[in-house]
């Protein structure tokens, strides 16, 4: 997986992505173009775009884009 692919997984979805990271769920629910919740165990934070999903740092300080070789179980 590398961030080009998540990135268009997220946006041809109608549905979220789970994954697991340290230990907790985590996911990303693209509801439009230009809304989009991240959450992280109970931490969510709404976003603007995809790119914003990429490099919000929510994930115990580090975003998504920092993160992705460390995530399991990728669900989509």
């Amino acid at each position: 997986m590398n961030t080009e692919k998540l990135k268009k997984i997220i946006l041809t979805i109608f549905s979220h992505v789970t994954f697991e990271y340290n230990g907790k769920s985590c996911g990303i629910d693209p509801f439009s173009l230009t809304e989009f919740d991240i959450w992280y165990g109970d931490k969510v934070e709404t976003v603007d775009s995809i790119d914003s999903v990429m490099d919000t740092p929510i994930f115990d300080g580090k975003s998504l884009s920092k993160i992705i070789n460390d995530i399991t179980e990728l669900d989509y």
